[in-house]
């Protein structure tokens, strides 16, 4: 073992006998108040995938039904380009100047591009110049984003008690349950409240005004919490320090954390953030439906990840938990799939979604949990960063555009249920690869 390698090591092991003095100066409330920021910011990112139907006929009107679909979708998939460059540079700046800063800078970030979004211009009104800020707002977005996660998990991770590390970072991923859950019932409220034109006159923007409390709110509840003792502690690489610890020495477990990611970012987002789209356009609901079936997976989901943070802690291995979960989003996504083409009802679309939600919900967060335990502190937010917001770019949010584009090539409604099987695969042979600890 090398010199790099042994101080990882030993950071780790501080991580462990320092996390619970961590967890006694701050209280669980404080914690639950940093997550919340995270959920604040979720609820405007997954907004415009709610409305991206709206959004496709306002902002792209000249390119017909399916290519005005196509390019909403592309552009809530731009917001990925940048993910991968901004896990790097947010979560170095979360290794070296705090977790406490990073959190700071990306709830503002966040607020800004929500901003762009709430005032962009339809094609009517500003041609192209709408359609261009909500490309540069899915940058900004996207941007903040890949840092939040990082920096956030291991904040959780850090703070947590020793025998409840993996319940404590699952919260990370059940606030991003309950930003759905607001925003299906937002969206909920309004297409039953509003006619089909005050919806897209000035409907559709009511989200996007509420999401620009993330920044004053985001604030105030992260500026009260203290950066992790492990963290002060530990010494502050340099980027090259960095780097090659995560594609040189520990290059193996960077890749295997990329590899469980999968499956949860790809079912997260076809099962809840594409749903809207496919229940419309494809099973010919009408637009209530979906934020109905969604709100209830939302919660479903929320509930299960910290149930399953919880089973981890008390009984069974995370990885274990996993893949079991993983297997059942394989075996169980194409007959559900199958059964809601055949049958698209608003009961069996509820049904399907609340289904998955189970080990969706359980991936969700015990991804975070097994992954937090790869990293010592000096490159955890890095680590974090980067093996969730990789496979988040390639799999998770061009999604919806993949499968747009294979259901209208193959004309198989059922092509995100193939396109899901094959990332849980993929995650599976990730898990078995896994050191074995708990």
């Amino acid at each position: 073992m090398d010199n790099r390698s042994a101080r990882g090591a030993a950071g780790f092991a501080a991580t462990q006998r320092t996390s619970g003095n961590d967890a006694r100066v701050n209280t669980p409330r404080e914690i639950a108040a940093a997550a919340l920021g995270n959920a604040l910011e979720w609820f405007d990112f997954v907004t415009y995938g709610y409305f991206a139907t709206l959004i496709a006929k306002l902002f792209f009107p000249l390119a017909g039904p399916l290519g005005s679909l196509l390019l909403a979708t592309a552009t809530f998939g731009v917001g990925f380009v940048v993910r991968p460059l901004g896990s790097l540079i947010l979560g170095l700046y979360g290794d070296r100047v705090g977790r406490k800063n990073a959190l700071t800078l990306t709830i503002w970030l966040m607020t800004a591009g929500t901003a762009l979004i709430a005032v962009a211009p339809p094609y009517q009104q500003a041609g192209l110049v709408g359609a261009a800020m909500l490309v540069l707002a899915r940058l900004i977005q996207g941007f903040a984003a890949s840092g939040e996660y990082g920096s956030a998990v291991a904040f959780l991770a850090e703070k947590a008690p020793a025998k409840r590390r993996n319940f404590y970072v699952s919260i990370q991923m059940s606030t991003t349950m309950l930003a759905i859950v607001a925003g299906a019932a937002v969206g909920t409220c309004l297409t039953h409240a509003l006619s089909q034109a005050q919806l897209e006159s000035w409907g559709w923007r009511v989200p996007f005004v509420i999401g620009l409390l993330i920044g004053p709110v985001g604030f105030y509840v992260r500026k009260h919490v203290t950066e992790p003792d492990s963290l002060t502690a530990t010494e502050r690489l340099s980027t090259r320090e960095v780097m090659m610890r995560l594609f040189g020495a520990q290059l193996r477990t960077t890749l295997m954390a990329i590899g469980v990611a999968i499956v949860g970012t790809v079912a997260f987002y076809l099962n809840l953030i594409y749903m809207p789209t496919f229940a419309v356009r494809q099973l010919g609901l009408p637009l209530s439906a979906p934020f109905i079936s969604t709100a209830v997976a939302g919660f479903v989901m929320g509930v299960c990840a910290p149930a399953a943070g919880l089973l981890a802690d008390l009984k069974f291995r995370p990885v274990t938990l996993f893949s079991v979960a993983t297997a059942a989003i394989a075996l169980l996504t194409y007959p559900l799939y199958a059964s809601l083409i055949r049958y698209p009802t608003l009961t069996n679309l509820l049904l399907v979604q609340a289904t998955l939600a189970i080990p969706i919900g359980a991936i969700s967060g015990l991804v975070p949990a097994i992954v937090s335990q790869l990293f010592a502190p000096e490159i955890r937010s890095t680590g974090l960063s980067i093996s969730y917001n990789i496979p988040t770019t390639v799999f998770g949010g061009f999604s919806p555009l993949i499968v747009t584009y294979l259901i209208s090539t193959t004309a198989n409604k059922a092509a995100p249920a193939f396109y899901i099987i094959v990332a849980a695969i993929l995650s599976l042979m990730a898990a078995m690869a896994l050191p074995r600890t708990r």
